[in-house]
């Protein structure tokens, strides 16, 4: 667990292009030791859910009591 916050990847990405981003772990991980977690629907720029996401982000989550490590 490197202490990453919570962010899309293809945030600020050309998406005029198919982009694909792989990761193998090679570790075994849970919730507790640093696996990947996702919001689904995320990563759809321009829905109504990515902009209140996005306001969420914008705070780093404060106005909804809770710390990046607890998002999702």
């Amino acid at each position: 667990d490197c202490g990453t916050q919570f962010h899309r990847d293809s945030y600020g990405a050309d998406l005029s292009f198919t982009n694909i981003k792989m990761a193998l772990y090679l570790d075994p991980l849970d919730a507790q030791s640093g696996a990947i977690r996702v919001i689904p629907g995320s990563h759809h720029p321009g829905s109504a859910f990515t902009r209140l996401l996005n306001q969420h982000v914008d705070s780093g989550f404060r106005d909804l009591n809770l710390d990046t490590d607890e998002v999702p």
